[in-house]
């Protein structure tokens, strides 16, 4: 890309149009193309496929702020979120168009501290600790476990950046046993905040619906699923996806990620 003004000429180089989707939410989200199912001879790369991460507060990302961009590489996507590479690549191969990836996620966090605290703080969404889920108050996870903390260290470090959809996969941390009630809005507090950050009142988001986890196979988690599939009823432009029927339901952390992605990636593209 050239542009020129007054004999000053200033060349642009490397620079694409294309989708550019946040990926967003808890550990599954996070978890690595390495450690799912898809074998490493899948893995390839697509310089048309790139990825940044934000600033985070637990470190030992294989991907840091100041790496930039990074293009997908065969040797480099086993430290990709698993989630995000499939997706990415479905939507390469179905568009043949560019995809950024922007990781926004942190294992073990609540949904409470990527929302503003004076919107978390209000009464409504106060909680004895009995009611909540252990995350809340570990003592590792304070650092970010507090309202508002990972809007503001990590989300809002590209906000108003322009992007196309969001896909939020969260809600393991919130299943305390009174949790439930209270998530769907929380929820949608979410996405008005996250959209008003970014400047875009329509901007899409996916929700995965948590899996199933043999270990809590009890109301709290069944109740956070079923409020989770109510959400799209109170906030538009939302879409829930669930994946308790094709993801593994003996590890809190499934490893089939690509049927999963494939279902996320035509929500997406449907949603275009």
């Amino acid at each position: 890309m050239d542009h020129t003004s007054k004999g000053d000429k200033v060349e642009f180089k490397d620079v694409y149009v294309g989708n550019v989707i946040v990926i967003a939410g808890q550990s599954n989200i996070q978890f690595k193309l390495k450690e799912s199912s898809t074998p490493e001879s899948e893995w390839t790369g697509d310089d048309l496929l790139r990825e940044y991460t934000l600033p985070r507060i637990e470190k030992g990302e294989p991907f840091t702020p100041e790496d930039g961009w990074v293009s997908c590489t065969a040797e480099n996507a086993g430290g990709w979120s698993a989630i995000g590479y499939h997706i990415g690549k479905i939507i390469r191969e179905k568009t043949g168009e560019a995809v950024a990836l922007v990781n926004c996620y942190q294992g073990a966090s609540v949904i409470e501290a990527w929302i503003p605290e004076d919107i978390v703080n209000q009464d409504k969404y106060r909680l004895p600790d009995e009611l909540t889920h252990n995350d809340h108050r570990y003592s590792v996870y304070l650092a970010w476990n507090s309202p508002g903390k990972l809007f503001h260290h990590s989300l809002e470090k590209i906000t108003p950046y322009t992007v196309n959809d969001v896909v939020w996969y969260q809600g393991e941390s919130n299943t305390g046993i009174g949790e439930y009630a209270i998530y769907p809005q929380l929820a949608v507090e979410m996405v008005n905040s996250w959209r008003a950050a970014f400047k875009d009142e329509t901007l899409p988001f996916v929700f995965i619906q948590i899996a199933d986890f043999d270990y809590r196979q009890d109301d709290a988690w069944k109740n956070l699923q079923k409020a989770q599939m109510t959400i799209p009823s109170l906030v538009e432009g939302v879409k829930v996806v669930p994946c308790a029927d094709i993801c593994e339901s003996d590890n809190i952390h499934p490893k089939t990620k690509s049927v999963l992605s494939a279902r996320v990636a035509d929500v997406i593209l449907g949603q275009q």
